[in-house]
């Protein structure tokens, strides 16, 4: 596949070879997690109901170290925390305030890419597509609807304005150590173009990617493998992602766009260091296409109408050979597509006050090797209203929610949320209400790899609530919560047969913890961003082997720094990630070790049209593992150049 990566972004330059105009909005058809902004399309930014109350964070792509993908992106998130398989392109999922990956609904450009499928792996995303990141933490059921138990992530494109521009980037790294006597190990290719006239505007984005996966790591002691370093094996990786966008404005107040998204994924399988499986194989392959219109209708008293369709269709193809997994041969496919109808009105009643009336109808299908075809069709309508009854003193806003399914059940959410801002500088925001998971098709009857389904799980329901302050002065800036979720019927992957894991409805849990975050630039040359997250996610289940006791795979504490040194056309930066000791068993018998992983870079802009850029990934060389001891990958050299016109 490396070939057509290369071929396709070659044949593509010539497209990104006039004077730039750089990207600036984010498209009319995203969900806004931030602040409520509506405009005529298509000069600003279209919000799906802004949750002004909630707790937001906002990445930036471009900011994060050369070499980096979106799993890495979001584990600097306050309240995030991911898990990996180990390496580039290899499995990983997120989770918000001990959520499980299947509790975030993931958005992309305001349509929803989790669902049907499970858990959204975040390597089949690259992050180099995106313009910024934003995490909504906490319940959010009764506005997105399914899986929105421990919040909401939106990954937002950027939109060109008129002219012509683009960019094309390269990214070269190194395992330190591993006596591979190769050139490189990871490969990273990329290019994005755009052009826009009054009237229209296109942009396409071509990422490409590849790794030979072949990392030091140190044998698991107590299986007795020795305790010398050894190289990752059968952890190739290759990938191409393309993404197309466009927009036509048919007149002052109404804009037609549309979407294609394109990624195919080829990657080896390692398995567990005590179980490896050296010829296992995995193809991921992903279509969306999204076609919508945005209108503002000013004969309605500025009614907003924006509906929207869309088709996602995924496929994984998996091969085992030599039954490393299994004992015997293995083979398995599995196809799942979505097809999506969206409906929203805003209605602005006044000053302060919004009103916001959404639809969604999906109809899902999965058809899997030894699991059969299965479908299911939902309808969710979701009412909000935005409302400021003493200006920008206090800010309410009530949201209910209800989801209708042709299994039968028929499921209802609530909330509130409340902001008080009684100075400038400081907003009392605290939020509440329940929330709900239908079981997704992987976790009811897939047979992938390492992961087995359970058509007897039941839904998901929570209830929980947060509060605290936000605190903005000039060049200071920072964020505390306290957070409460009881769940019911909780969904959690569980070790089987010492190497497959099945999903089980473990009772009840409480997840309950602190968040401490912010960022600080006194001057132009000192930037310091720091977040500290405390999650206690506990087993409240009726057995005393693990009542009361960490839910597999949540760790309790997480620490994210990074620290900034712009001086002139360099910017020398240093990052610090800690993560604490994560059980594996259920009974916490078994957790794997923290670890602290230091990164470090300088960027060096040589011209208006040159960047360069080197940094050291595991600057410790750490020997650091995740999820039931997937090594993660050693010391990471990467040098990166990026050209923009």
């Amino acid at each position: 596949m490396r070939f057509v990566i290369v071929a396709v972004l070659v044949a593509l330059l010539p497209n990104a070879s006039a004077p730039a105009a750089a990207p600036a909005e984010s498209d009319p058809g995203i969900v806004d997690l931030g602040e409520d902004e509506v405009v005529a399309p298509p000069e600003e930014t279209r919000s799906l109901g802004g949750q002004k109350t909630s707790f937001v964070t906002t990445i930036e792509p471009a900011a994060q170290p050369a070499g980096s993908d979106l799993g890495a992106a979001l584990g600097s998130a306050l309240g995030v925390h991911v898990e990996s398989l180990g390496g580039l392109g290899q499995y990983s999922t997120m989770s918000i305030r001990g959520s499980s990956g299947n509790q975030v609904a993931v958005y992309l450009d305001g349509v929803r890419v989790s669902g049907g499928g499970g858990a959204v792996d975040l390597a089949a995303f690259p992050l180099a597509h995106f313009e910024r990141i934003e995490v909504l933490r906490g319940t959010s059921g009764a506005r997105f609807g399914d899986a929105a138990l421990g919040g909401v992530v939106n990954l937002v494109t950027p939109r060109g304005e008129e002219g012509t521009w683009g960019s094309l980037s390269l990214s070269q790294g190194l395992y330190t150590g591993n006596g591979s006597g190769t050139v490189a190990d990871i490969l990273q290719l990329g290019s994005s173009f755009g052009h826009g006239e009054e009237k229209w505007r296109f942009l396409g984005s071509v990422q490409g990617a590849w790794t030979n996966g072949e990392f030091l790591y140190e044998p698991d002691a107590d299986l007795g493998l020795g305790t010398r370093d050894v190289r990752r094996r059968n952890n190739a990786y290759e990938s191409i992602g393309t993404l197309l966008k466009g927009g036509y404005s048919l007149g002052e107040t109404w804009e037609v766009y549309g979407l294609a998204d394109v990624f195919a994924a080829d990657k080896e399988i390692p398995g567990l260091t005590s179980f490896p499986t050296p010829e296992a194989l995995q193809e991921d392959r992903r279509l969306l296409l999204v076609a919508g219109s945005r209108a503002v209708l000013p004969d309605l008293g500025g009614l907003e109408v924006d509906s929207r369709a869309s088709v996602l269709a995924q496929r994984s193809d998996y091969r085992d050979p030599g039954g490393g997994t299994t004992g015997f041969p293995f083979e398995t496919s599995n196809e799942d597509a979505v097809f999506g109808q969206e409906l929203a009105l805003v209605a602005p009643l006044g000053d302060g006050h919004r009103l916001r009336l959404s639809e969604e109808l999906r109809h899902e299908t999965f058809d899997g090797d030894g699991a059969g075809a299965h479908d299911r069709t939902t309808a969710f309508f979701s009412l909000s209203d935005t409302y400021s009854p003493f200006g920008d003193l206090v800010t309410l806003m009530p949201q209910a929610g209800i989801d209708l399914c042709d299994g039968g059940d028929t499921l209802f959410s609530a909330g509130l949320g409340v902001e008080y801002t009684p100075w400038p500088f400081l907003a009392l925001r605290a939020n509440g209400g329940n929330g709900y998971r239908r079981p997704s098709f992987q976790e009811l009857y897939y047979d992938l790899g390492f992961y087995a389904g359970n058509p007897e799980l039941e839904a998901e329901r929570s209830v929980g609530f947060d509060a605290g302050p936000v605190v903005t002065v000039g060049w200071f800036r920072a964020e505390a919560s306290y957070f409460r979720t009881s769940y019911d019927d909780l969904i959690v992957y569980l070790l089987q047969s010492g190497f497959r894991f099945r999903p089980y409805n473990v009772g009840k849990a409480v997840s309950e913890g602190v968040e401490l975050g912010g960022g600080i630039e006194p001057w132009e040359h000192f930037r310091l961003r720091a977040n500290w997250t405390y999650a206690e996610v506990l087993d409240k289940t009726s057995d005393p082997s693990w009542r009361n006791e960490q839910v597999p795979g949540k760790p309790r504490n997480a620490v994210f720094v990074r620290c900034e040194l712009p001086v002139w056309d360099l910017c020398p930066y240093g990052e610090y990630h800690f993560v604490g000791r994560n059980p594996v068993t259920r009974a916490n018998t078994k957790l794997l070790p923290a670890r602290h992983i230091a990164n470090a870079g300088i960027r060096y802009r040589a011209t208006e049209t040159l960047a360069i850029e080197a940094a050291c990934k595991n600057l410790t060389d750490e020997r650091a593992v995740d999820v039931r001891g997937f090594p993660l990958p050693s010391r990471t050299v990467v040098v990166a150049l990026t050209f923009q016109w």
